[in-house]
């Protein structure tokens, strides 16, 4: 890729791979983010989207946040699951400290801020979400 951002994702491999081969078994939710975009993101462009993919068991999701995307909730989990999220830096493959979280009743997960920056990215960021 000849865009500057490549090298936002440059950790990615990693990440994807971070459940062994699990990730053949992930399918698209991104329509289970809510917003799933920025205000005034374009069709077309590389800030302000949000994008999902869970296993068809809920018990794993990968997701990506470009940069100026907005803190979201996830629905479609397990009601009342135990979660564990962990972000990660795909620019310098690093991941933060864990946190537990738990789906409502109706399998809604509020995610939690991004790392440095509250409700909106600052920065591309990438998370998973595992089954506790």
């Amino acid at each position: 890729m000849r865009y500057e951002s490549a090298e936002d994702v440059g950790g990615l491999g990693d990440f994807i791979l971070s459940e062994g081969v699990r990730y053949r078994d992930l399918d698209l939710a991104s329509d289970d983010l809510r917003p799933r975009e920025a205000v005034g993101s374009r069709g077309c462009g590389l800030d302000g989207w949000s994008f999902l993919m869970r296993t068809p068991e809920k018990d794993l999701g990968l997701l990506y946040f470009e940069c100026r995307a907005p803190r979201a909730t996830s629905a479609g989990w397990q009601p009342n699951g135990s979660y564990r999220f962990t972000w990660y830096d795909s620019r310098v493959g690093e991941w933060a400290e864990s946190l537990d979280l738990t789906a409502d009743a109706q399998g809604v997960l509020q995610l939690p801020a991004f790392p440095a920056s509250g409700e909106v990215a600052s920065t591309d960021w990438a998370a998973k979400i595992v089954a506790r």
